[in-house]
């Protein structure tokens, strides 16, 4: 019998962002992470995702998990782009 292996768990809106900077659809894209919304999409779709620590950017508008881990996190096509997201 051949083994069935699993798929990466995603939600199609950060996979959707991943795609599209990688499609240079548009620069960069913004995204909540908790545990691999944004930097799991990001390495598949070879883009740059970045998951800052906690606090490091603004948690306003986000409905978290866990306020130890949630923060928004960038998706863009260069690692110099998540430096000009981060600012």
């Amino acid at each position: 019998m051949e083994e069935v292996k699993s798929q990466p768990k995603m939600t199609k809106l950060e996979t959707g962002s991943a795609v599209a900077a990688a499609a240079n659809i548009c620069a960069a894209t913004v995204g909540t992470e908790t545990d691999g919304s944004v930097v799991c999409p990001s390495g598949n779709n070879l883009s740059v995702g970045l998951k800052p620590i906690a606090g490091l950017v603004s948690q306003d508008e986000i409905i978290p998990i866990t306020h130890s881990q949630d923060t928004t996190g960038s998706m863009c096509r260069r690692v110099t782009d998540v430096g000009i997201m981060l600012g």
